[in-house]
């Protein structure tokens, strides 16, 4: 299934419309790497809203993957790192993340946002 901007999941029928096209966007990349259809949509409207509120900041995802967890870079292309455990994943992010002014957003299980870390230069 393809979204697009007449044809979305009712979840998104609220967001604004620059950020339901980034959560179609992302929700249509989430469902290429073989998301379900209702946590692609979840972590979509997420991430699309956090982008909106933080669009200066360099953000790394950690999130769920069907083959284990994985950061998402900034740009929210494809995951470039896939790993067992959200804390591997959590622990190669801080690292790739404290060295510029970025941070971390962890996502649960359920795909929702559950922190956000931010550093600066150090």
């Amino acid at each position: 299934m393809v979204w697009r901007i007449r044809n979305y999941p009712s979840e998104m029928r609220l967001l604004s419309p620059s950020i339901r096209a980034k959560a179609i966007s992302i929700a249509d990349s989430l469902l290429d790497e073989r998301y379900l259809a209702e946590q692609a949509v979840t972590i979509a409207i997420a991430q699309a809203e956090d982008w909106a509120t933080h669009q200066t900041e360099v953000l790394y995802h950690v999130m769920p993957h069907p083959d284990g967890w994985v950061i998402r870079p900034p740009n929210g292309i494809k995951p470039c790192l896939t790993f067992a455990t959200q804390e591997d994943a959590l622990g190669i992010a801080r690292e790739i993340a404290k060295d510029s002014v970025s941070g971390i957003v962890i996502h649960g299980e359920d795909g929702k946002i559950h922190q956000r870390i931010t550093y600066a230069y150090s």
